[in-house]
């Protein structure tokens, strides 16, 4: 859903002071969502979107990795762990413009461990243009998946494109 000032903030508590409960409120919201909109969709796997390493070392923990880790719970299914990597990335999505440079910046920036099959379900925090969700499903097809369907615990707009 397209998030308020609220749920922002919410997010961002999680993602960067890791306020833990604000996992567990979006992972069972997320997990929910996929209940609903992927009812009729037998999964094999979840996974995640991977950080760059600088991001790993600056914030200690990959905030889509848990919530994937709590909505495979909810949902009981395998987790592919550390299937999809990142490899460096020159400039964060964060400080593009435009969905023409973020799209453009994550071209070959991800990459799969090992083949998959099936259905795949790709957990990421926040969907801006939906650039890294894009790349990384591109890349599990690549590996094999037969589908991935992709769930965020936000949806917002790069100001700029709207």
């Amino acid at each position: 859903r397209t998030y308020d000032a609220s749920a922002q903030d919410a997010m961002y508590r999680y993602k960067f002071r890791k306020m833990q409960k604000n996992a567990e409120f979006f992972s069972q919201q997320m997990a929910l969502a996929v209940k609903t909109v992927y009812a009729d969709v037998k999964f094999d796997a979840v996974t995640y979107v991977p950080l760059t390493l600088r991001k790993f070392l600056k914030r200690g923990f990959n905030q889509s990795e848990v919530l994937t880790r709590q909505i495979s719970k909810f949902l009981d299914l395998k987790i592919l762990d550390k299937l999809i990597y990142c490899k460096k990335s020159k400039i964060s999505q964060h400080d593009l413009k435009n969905s023409k440079d973020r799209f453009r910046n994550v071209q070959g920036l991800y990459g799969c461990k090992h083949k998959v099959k099936g259905n795949i379900l790709l957990i990421d925090d926040i969907k801006t243009t939906g650039a890294t969700l894009n790349e990384c499903a591109k890349q599990l097809i690549l590996s094999g998946a037969d589908k991935v369907y992709c769930v965020t615990g936000l949806i917002t707009y790069n100001r700029k494109d709207v």
